[in-house]
């Protein structure tokens, strides 16, 4: 170039400098705007215009390295990246989208929002935190049944619904935990936590099926309906007011069948006219179209009545066997001028001068037998009556008959019941006196009997000043009284209960006890009722007092009293003596044995209650082995583990209950626990036998059976109760197996008869049993209370008469 008039060489200029001066531009380069600039993409590499390298993003960049795919060079970290909002995808940098927790994610085109993570596809929020409003915020935690919402999460396998952490899947609260519950066959004991199988629910603490329905293969059936006079089982409900009776739809008394119902009947009284023995009243038969007693009894202002014994008990309007007796100071005897001889009145005959010798016959001195009296034998020098005989006041061997207190004994008659044979008259033996012809403490010495200082229990006596009626023991406790021979002893079996009387086993029991079954000497079979005070049906409890079955108390509450006082004791089986004498209207004094709850009895506290009380019996005490009962006048001949007396408690008697052994050679407290949900009918009649027979084979002490609801509805198709049926059938057929209550048991202990004079016994017979004169409740009323003020559920039951204003409980 010229410069100065002279030809120079031009300055060079590398790219990216000036060439405005006439510089060269070098390195490929050339000169724009004045400028040195690569053309043609060409870029500046150490000042040579060179083709560029392409980077896509995420690669090294810068130094003649472009960026491409959208990206640009980001100086700060020397790559290629893309522009805020976008994400490289294949080389190229595209926009992205923003997810919240909860939303599907793909880490590429979309971005978790919130404070989330994409984890599994899916917009997690860390760990302790919850999503809320499309944030992640820190965690809330809420237990079973407690609020929850989207913040809030539920805990111990709960699930949030409706705001509330709720258990699924059948599950239960337990200690802040969503837990399986306890799944209870039908007829099992159940508390309100439980499931209950078979659609079944849990009622009075039992699983029970629905009114109308009944177990069958351990689920719920609707009960099939009979009417009137067809065949039924136990389970079936029968129509037209009638009960099952005997495997037949009954009608009840006083009612008849008509157009499948049971209507009341016109009761007609002696003399009415009838068509059949439904039109005439209780005790009346249809003979020649009018109603009259049966053959054999006689009528007293309406009802039939049976003839007085000779030496029985009689009122001015009883009439006795023998035309020749009238009733006489109450007791059937002779007229004038008659003699009862073997319980006939024969006219008197004058005898002839005895010869010499049968001066000797009054003394009853004797050489040889022919110089004594018809029936008699000379033995050792005097003269004795027979076996079966014993001799008269007059002289004479007569048949032995029994006499009660107060009645004549001039005869021959054993005197009973702590009296004896004093001028012809059974008196009774001091300190007794004579009520109602029975013999009885004197007011003086019930209070004195009350009164005296405790002393300790002393073990059985050997001198006999132990003696019945009023006191009993053995050293071993496996004799029977007087000595008697087990052969000649008659085999006892008490059936006890000891539960609530309800619904649920009424019609069971109005079959048991229907008159089906009957001891050897043709009375029906009766139970013993410990009842308790919660669910009891009072109505129900009526009917069966009605019908000859004996009711005794449990308690209230039925809460274990083992430790309890005395005056708890008292208000528990006092109390229900006198709620069940108010709402049953069953006589007090006719309440007499004890059961302790849950068999556990409360040692001197509650045997001390007893005798104030005048209660006779307990039947709570669980032996091993078979025992007699004893009185607790001297130490218990078993092993008490319970909390037992340590004092006397003079005639009060305890009745023990054996264990029993199940199928699987065990040995149990009670009936129920031996039980197993593969027994059947045959198994469980076959454990009782052989359980009965280690009485009946041995010692034959009492066998006592203890039964509840739980045993009456253990099996399917209630296998248990006929098991129980079969049993009791078959041991009835042997004549000296008799099923007794615990009055009656007592009766014999404290006078005890053979099996010859069994008949004798008064207690045990059909019309002692029968309790003709109290009528069930017609129109029972329904008592319902909310059980608040106890903390309690809410309550209801049956009585006869007026419901209380609240609910009888213990204070």
């Amino acid at each position: 170039m010229v410069i100065g008039g002279e030809c120079r060489e031009r300055l060079k200029a590398h790219p990216g400098y000036g060439c405005t001066m006439g510089e060269m531009c070098v390195g490929n380069s050339v000169c724009i705007n004045g400028k040195c600039a690569c053309t043609d993409g060409k870029v500046d590499i150490n000042k040579i215009c060179v083709e560029p390298v392409s980077a896509k993003p995420g690669d090294t960049c810068g130094k003649g390295i472009v960026c491409n795919g959208g990206s640009y060079c980001n100086t700060d970290s020397g790559k290629c990246a893309c522009p805020r909002g976008e994400n490289a995808i294949n080389g190229i940098c595209k926009a992205f989208t923003f997810v919240y927790p909860g939303d599907l994610c793909t880490e590429v085109t979309s971005r978790c929002a919130g404070g989330s993570y994409c984890a599994r596809g899916r917009c997690e929020c860390p760990l302790n935190m919850n999503a809320v409003d499309k944030k992640c915020v820190l965690q809330q935690i809420a237990a079973p049944g407690e609020h929850c919402s989207e913040s809030i999460t539920c805990t111990g396998f709960s699930v949030c619904k409706s705001n509330r952490c709720t258990c699924v899947n059948e599950m239960m609260i337990r200690e802040k935990m969503c837990v399986q519950r306890k799944k209870v066959n039908i007829g099992r004991s159940c508390s309100l936590e439980d499931q209950c199988l078979g659609n079944s629910t849990c009622t009075d603490n039992s699983c029970q099926c629905p009114p109308g329905h009944a177990a069958s293969l351990n689920v719920c059936v609707l009960r099939k309906t009979v009417t009137p006079g067809y065949l039924c089982n136990p389970e079936d409900i029968c129509t037209g007011q009638s009960v099952c009776i005997k495997g037949v739809c009954q009608c009840q008394p006083d009612y008849k069948q008509m157009h499948n119902i049971c209507v009341k009947k016109n009761i007609g009284v002696e003399g009415s006219p009838c068509s059949n023995r439904d039109d005439c009243g209780e005790g009346l038969t249809c003979s020649s179209g009018k109603c009259s007693c049966p053959e054999g009894l006689f009528s007293v202002n309406g009802r039939c009545r049976s003839y007085v014994q000779m030496g029985h008990t009689c009122t001015s309007d009883d009439r006795c066997t023998d035309r020749n007796a009238l009733c006489q100071e109450n007791v059937c005897s002779c007229k004038s001028g008659f003699t009862n001889i073997t319980g006939q009145c024969s006219a008197n005959i004058v005898q002839p001068a005895e010869p010499e010798t049968l001066s000797q016959v009054k003394s009853t001195k004797c050489l040889a037998s022919n110089q004594c009296p018809s029936g008699a034998q000379c033995v050792k020098g005097e003269c004795k009556c027979k076996p079966g005989l014993a001799i008269s006041r007059y002289g004479f061997c007569v048949p032995i008959t029994f006499a009660e207190p107060g009645t004549s004994c001039a005869y021959g008659e054993r005197c009973q019941k702590d009296s004896h044979c004093a001028d012809g008259l059974c008196t009774c033996n001091e300190p007794l006196i004579l009520k109602e012809n029975k013999c009885v403490k004197s007011p003086r010495e019930q209070a004195a009997r009350r009164t005296q200082q405790p002393r300790t229990l002393t073990e059985c006596p050997r001198d006999g000043s132990c003696k019945l009626p009023d006191c009993f023991c053995t050293s071993t406790g496996k004799m029977p009284p007087d000595n008697l021979d087990p052969k000649q002893v008659p085999q006892m079996v008490l059936l006890s209960f000891d539960d609530p009387i309800t619904d649920r086993i009424i019609n069971t029991l109005k079959s048991l006890f229907s008159g089906k079954i009957r001891n050897p000497n043709g009375c029906a079979i009766k139970g013993t009722f410990f009842v308790s005070h919660q669910w009891n049906n009072y109505d129900q409890t009526l009917w069966l007092h009605s019908k000859g079955n004996e009711i005794g108390v449990n308690s209230i509450t039925k809460e274990d009293l083992s430790g309890r006082t005395k005056e708890r004791w008292y208000k528990e089986q006092k109390g229900m003596r006198e709620t069940l004498a108010e709402f049953s209207y069953v006589d007090r004094s006719q309440i007499l044995g004890t059961r302790a709850p849950m068999f556990k009895v409360g040692g001197d506290a509650q045997y001390e209650m007893m005798t104030e009380n005048n209660f006779t019996y307990d039947n709570s005490m669980l032996v091993s082995g078979a025992y007699w009962p004893q009185t607790l006048d001297h130490k218990l001949p078993w092993d008490c583990t319970e909390k037992c007396p340590t004092q006397t408690h003079k005639g009060i008697w305890e009745i023990p209950i054996q264990n029993l052994q199940g199928d699987d050679s065990r040995w149990y407290k009670t009936l129920n626990r031996a039980l197993k949900p593969v027994d059947s009918r045959d198994s469980v009649k076959k454990m009782l036998m052989r359980n009965f027979m280690n009485h009946y084979k041995t010692n034959r002490a009492p066998f006592v059976l203890t039964l509840d609801t739980e045993f009456l509805t253990y099996l399917p198709d209630n296998g248990a109760i006929y098991a129980l049926e079969d049993f009791l059938k078959d041991i009835v057929l042997k004549q000296d197996v008799f099923i007794v209550t615990g009055s009656q048991m007592i009766d014999w202990m404290r006078s005890p008869y053979d099996l010859n004079n069994i008949k004798n016994l008064r207690s045990w017979q059909c019309k002692f049993l029968m309790n003709d004169h109290v009528q069930p409740c017609e129109v029972p009323s329904t008592c319902s209370f909310d059980g608040r003020s106890r903390g309690l559920h809410a309550h209801s039951f049956r009585m006869c008469g007026v419901c209380p204003t609240s609910y009888p409980w213990i204070s």
